[in-house]
């Protein structure tokens, strides 16, 4: 929790975003045969699974010998109903503060993105998106037969070594399987949200790198929900994307397009999706942009998620004379429809 808070700065982004962090914590394994089965595990395969704030999000840790015989097969804090833990927080917090029900995303790093994807099984209708960085899916995850359907976006890294990027680890003797593979749960969400099959990838180089960190963003279309995926290699399972690191992009910046991406308007209630149709042109800009709508408002928000321009279309054009140099995220909003868009002034 300290890491959440301190190391990936998410106050400063909920700030910028006049957002309400609820940040609840799991309790740590209560099953002392489950403890003593993880010590072994670690004799066994030198592979340690935390227990410490192990949410009931149907994390199952399963050993097999020889890739056949199985040894250990047990689930992290089986029948601990954090699902109605959280639903209760949340409840409580709309009652007591000023939140926008409308606009609540889940964002849970490591298990907590675990837990986030099955949170996502039984209340996802009623959340605006989904961000999950370096975890999976349980192998008991359960409501998957569920009606659901909410925005993903997904952070992992391929050499990810505490939760499996394919789902399990190998040894000389050992198989330990403790999640769905990457592919499965984003072919899942994928299903679920009725997007299309086949990705949009690009390559992420959002700054000039000066680490050997690479990333590939698979971009799944949906007109509502669509599914994003960071496929990344050579960082940790801690490691943490910053442009001050030198990296070639930022988490937190990826966070906040999401966000705004998929929220909505709080007055109108309107839906904040990407059309293709609609464009900002030309891009880079200097004095002005024109988008090909007839009327809409217009917000500009740094990458910080701060508004730093807003205002109505005027005949298509809409002045950005005032703004630095820089990179920009740009909301249209219209009666119809939104999107948002990067914008790069020059």
């Amino acid at each position: 929790m300290n890491d959440f808070f301190q190391e990936y700065k998410i106050a400063e982004v909920a700030n910028q975003l006049n957002a309400v962090i609820i940040a609840p914590q799991a309790l740590d394994e209560q099953s002392q045969d489950v403890i003593d089965k993880a010590k072994t595990i670690k004799e066994l395969t030198g592979i340690d699974i935390a227990l410490n704030a192990a949410w009931g999000c149907g994390l199952r840790a399963k050993v097999d010998l020889f890739s056949f015989f199985p040894i250990i097969d047990e689930e992290l804090n089986k029948g601990i109903d954090d699902i109605g833990f959280i639903s209760q927080i949340v409840n409580n917090s709309y009652q007591n503060y000023n939140i926008d029900k409308q606009n609540t995303f889940i964002f849970g790093t490591s298990m907590g993105a675990y837990m986030s994807y099955q949170y996502a099984l039984y209340e996802g209708n009623n959340l605006s998106g989904l961000i999950g960085i370096c975890g999976s899916m349980g192998l008991n995850i359960r409501n998957l037969e569920n009606n659901v359907s909410l925005p993903i976006c997904d952070f992992h890294s391929v050499d990810d070594e505490v939760v499996p990027y394919e789902g399990l680890f190998k040894t000389a003797l050992y198989r330990v399987n403790l999640c769905k593979s990457k592919e499965e749960t984003i072919r899942f969400w994928v299903d679920k949200n009725k997007a299309k099959p086949s990705p949009i990838v690009e390559e992420i180089v959002n700054y000039t790198p000066s680490t050997d960190k690479t990333v590939s963003k698979y971009s799944y279309a949906s007109p509502t929900n669509e599914v994003v995926h960071y496929k990344i290699h050579k960082a940790s399972h801690e490691y943490y994307f910053k442009k001050e690191n030198g990296d070639c992009m930022d988490y937190n910046e990826e966070i906040i397009k999401f966000i705004l991406a998929h929220s909505k308007d709080s007055n109108t209630g309107i839906e904040n999706t990407k059309n293709s149709k609609l464009k900002i042109y030309p891009n880079p800009a200097q004095d002005f942009i024109q988008i090909n709508i007839d009327q809409g408002q217009v917000t500009i928000y740094n990458l910080q998620g701060q508004t730093m321009l807003k205002g109505n279309i005027a005949g298509n054009y809409f002045d950005v004379s005032s703004l630095k140099k820089g990179c920009y995220m740009v909301k249209v909003s219209s009666e119809k429809t939104s999107f948002v868009e990067k914008l790069i002034i020059k």
